[in-house]
């Protein structure tokens, strides 16, 4: 089957003072139905403008779609107009926010805010509306519905919240699922029933999601395959099995490398030196670089993607002397 999501050499750049920012800048992925794609990388390497560029949600200006095109279910989003990607924003393609207590409106009750989502894209009588919604919030487990319909945002905990955001997004039975960092906001104890929630949401429903976070671990937990980006750039791609057993570019090993291991001799975690660089000011050939202990002058010229194997992808000039397993996270 086509994949229910592409995206194709997506540029989404935007103007500023200091010139253009490339915060995406020429990146390629694709999802199919029912599996679970995680996008990684540090804060600031382009996840959640890739994630946000989908839906469209990218202020224009000074936001621009420089180039590329983003292809769901065979349509190109890019290409439709504000009516028709309103049809699919929130209906089709659902998307649970970074900060639950940001992404709700505070002076409505839920029930009300998830009411909303579902009148715009179901035809069903308002007589019904309110048993809609509750069936939303069983769905995902919240407590005494009944009670929780009619409360504020203010009222919940964060793991409360979070639900909510998970219950509207899916309320209209989306077949791609876009969750932005599903678990920040939330202790560990509530990171793995929100998990575990969704990998049962979408066992039930078979649809797609698109996982943007940071935290490998979530990763080994959730995801199917992995992208990893750095500097507006896909870095590394691969079956999550294939990148924890062997990671291939100095990025992605660093990565994890930074993690916290039981089997770990060493009492300091290890870091990856310096910060990612601002996307006016990328530099010459390879991003990474100016960051890399492997960096040579072949890498003044920057590295096209190069297909490993039919599981893994990465963008290194590098990648054959690093080809030794680095250890598995587990998963």
């Amino acid at each position: 089957m086509p994949p229910i999501l592409e995206v194709d050499n997506l540029r989404t750049w935007f103007h500023t003072a200091a010139g253009p920012a490339k915060a995406v800048d020429g990146v390629s992925f694709s999802i199919e139905a029912g599996q679970t794609l995680a996008v990684v990388g540090e804060s600031g390497c382009g996840k959640t403008v890739t994630a946000l560029s989908i839906l469209q949600l990218i202020p224009r200006p000074p936001g621009e779609f420089v180039s590329g095109a983003i292809r769901f279910d065979g349509t190109d989003l890019l290409k439709l107009s504000r009516d028709e990607l309103r049809q699919i924003r929130g209906g089709r393609i659902g998307m649970i926010f970074q900060e639950p207590g940001t992404s709700l409106n505070p002076v409505f009750t839920i029930g009300d805010q998830i009411a909303e989502a579902i009148s715009l894209h179901r035809k069903i009588p308002k007589s019904a509306l309110r048993q809609a919604v509750l069936d939303s919030l069983k769905a995902v487990r919240v407590n005494d519905p009944e009670r929780r319909i009619d409360q504020y945002p203010h009222e919940l905990s964060g793991g409360m919240k979070q639900r909510v955001m998970i219950a509207m997004a899916l309320s209209c039975n989306p077949q791609l699922l876009i969750a932005d960092e599903p678990t920040t906001a939330v202790d560990v104890t509530i990171q793995a029933r929100i998990l575990d929630l969704l990998r049962q949401m979408q066992a039930e429903r078979g649809m797609a999601i698109l996982l943007i976070t940071h935290d490998l671990g979530v990763v080994a937990e959730l995801a199917d395959h992995v992208v990893v980006m750095y500097a507006g750039q896909v870095i590394e791609r691969a079956s999550v099995n294939e990148l924890f057993a062997n990671p291939r570019h100095p990025y992605t090993r660093g990565l994890f490398a930074s993690l916290p291991r039981v089997d770990r001799k060493e009492t300091r975690l290890q870091a990856i030196e310096g910060s990612v660089p601002a996307a006016t000011h990328f530099p010459e050939g390879c991003r990474f670089r100016e960051r890399c202990p492997h960096a040579g002058p072949e890498c003044l010229r920057s590295p096209e993607l190069t297909v490993l194997n039919a599981a893994h992808a990465v963008a290194c000039w590098k990648h054959e002397e690093l080809h030794v397993c680095a250890p598995a996270v587990g998963r």
